[in-house]
């Protein structure tokens, strides 16, 4: 069984990858970390998969993720694959959110 939960909507639906889609993919790794392993969509069949990712329905914030690191996985979520941030722009943004972060470690 494909890993559907995080497949983004273009490959459920037409198989299309790409690197915006491995961005998607990205965004929900990001999210399992921030939730300490949770699966993500949990409560959804991976045969509806499409059709909660095409209504809009995205992964909740997880508790202690900072709104900016949310935010961002947002970003990675969007439904319109040249939508999404490239991997140079996430670089950049993690590591910035790792400089204002490493002031409190």
């Amino acid at each position: 069984m494909a890993p559907v939960k995080w497949m983004a909507a273009e490959v459920l639906a037409e198989r299309k990858y790409s690197h915006y889609s491995d961005v998607w993919s990205f965004g929900v790794v990001l999210w399992e970390v921030m939730t300490l392993g949770r699966i993500p969509y949990e409560d959804v069949p991976p045969e509806d998969m499409l059709s909660v990712l095409t209504t809009g329905l995205r992964l909740e914030q997880p508790k202690n993720c900072p709104e900016d690191l949310f935010v961002l996985m947002g970003w990675c979520w969007a439904l319109t694959p040249t939508d999404r941030p490239r991997f140079s722009h996430l670089t950049l943004r993690l590591k910035d959110f790792h400089e204002k972060i490493s002031a409190f470690i």
